[in-house]
């Protein structure tokens, strides 16, 4: 099955909130898709939160879009703990650091 990215309703998941996860959730929420940002850590997802709404309210400040699309932006994303938060995605992006064996 493909997946039809012209859907009206897509949503993307994005694991993992640090700064390659929340990249990828600014953007994907600018282009008004529907973002879960899921972190196994709290605070990483609260940062990431802040991080992107000051992010889209300066893309406002700048003139790259209007303070309405900037508030219908932001309220696209869904910052949550629970993996299985991501069962409504229609695509899930991995962006978490790799463990394992450690590079000298």
């Amino acid at each position: 099955m493909m997946l039809d990215v012209r859907k009206s309703d897509l949503t993307v998941g994005v694991i993992g909130a640090g700064p390659m996860g929340r990249g990828i959730a600014q953007i994907a929420v600018a282009a008004g898709i529907r973002t879960i940002l899921v972190d196994s850590v709290e605070a990483t997802t609260e940062d990431a939160r802040k991080f992107i709404t000051g992010m889209i309210n300066r893309a406002a400040e700048k003139g790259a879009m209007t303070a309405e699309a900037a508030k219908q932006s932001i309220a696209l994303l869904q910052p949550a703990r629970d993996i299985g938060m991501l069962k409504s995605a229609d695509v899930v992006i991995e962006a978490i650091v790799e463990i394992g064996r450690a590079h000298v």
